[in-house]
């Protein structure tokens, strides 16, 4: 999603500035910075026109960052959540990541959306060959329709991940009941959740 944006930053962002560059109809931030790049290149200062373009594209992260909240489900009846929060992960190298906290008395849920990061190596390899998982007790293969992943509980923790697409993770983590009813009834929680997240527009929204 990054590079995409870059390519939108570099590509269309400046075309578009050439035709709205002369009209103040279209005025807003974002194109003010593109526009002040725009100059800067004009004038040969490649520095000055490459740290307005960064600053475009932190703005317009942001708004991706504000479109993309939608794609974490609204709690479901009796349950209270969060705001969304989207975290870079570019100190791990690289990749996006999204999540929200539900809670409903002592039982809590955390749901993660994390696109393009080089570490999901090795979770991406375990859910594609459930024989791996075969070696936990408390690990097993889990699939919600199409979509393969696992299912690890310990202690009073269920933790779900489904791989979509081979980039993008999402993890499901509920907490705060006994082993004995997460094992009872943590899965039909989960699929509740399942059943109000758009897997279609996640894909849309990370895949590079």
């Amino acid at each position: 999603m990054k590079h995409n944006l870059r390519r939108i930053s570099y590509q269309v962002g400046l075309a578009l500035m050439v035709s709205v560059a002369t009209s103040n109809l279209y005025a807003d931030e974002i194109l003010d910075q593109i526009e002040s790049s725009l100059k800067a290149y004009a004038e040969k200062d490649y520095k000055l026109a490459l740290d307005e373009l960064k600053f475009a594209e932190v703005q317009l992260q942001e708004k991706v960052n504000q479109e993309n909240k939608v794609l974490l489900p609204e709690p479901l009846e009796g349950w209270e959540a969060e705001d969304v929060k989207t975290t870079s992960m570019a100190m791990a190298g690289g990749g996006t990541m999204m999540s929200r906290q539900y809670k409903r008395g002592k039982e809590k849920l955390k749901i993660e959306i994390a696109a393009n990061s080089p570490l999901m190596g090795m979770m991406t390899m375990m859910m594609k060959n459930p024989m791996l998982m075969s070696n936990d007790p408390n690990t097993k293969p889990y699939r919600y329709k199409r979509q393969k992943g696992m299912i690890e509980i310990k202690r009073n923790r269920m933790d779900t991940k489904l791989l979509l697409a081979g980039q993008i993770l999402v993890s499901l983590e509920l907490s705060g009941l006994s082993k004995e009813a997460l094992k009872k009834n943590g899965e039909k929680t989960i699929k509740q959740y399942l059943d109000k997240m758009d897997f279609a527009k996640i894909k849309e929204a990370f895949l590079e």
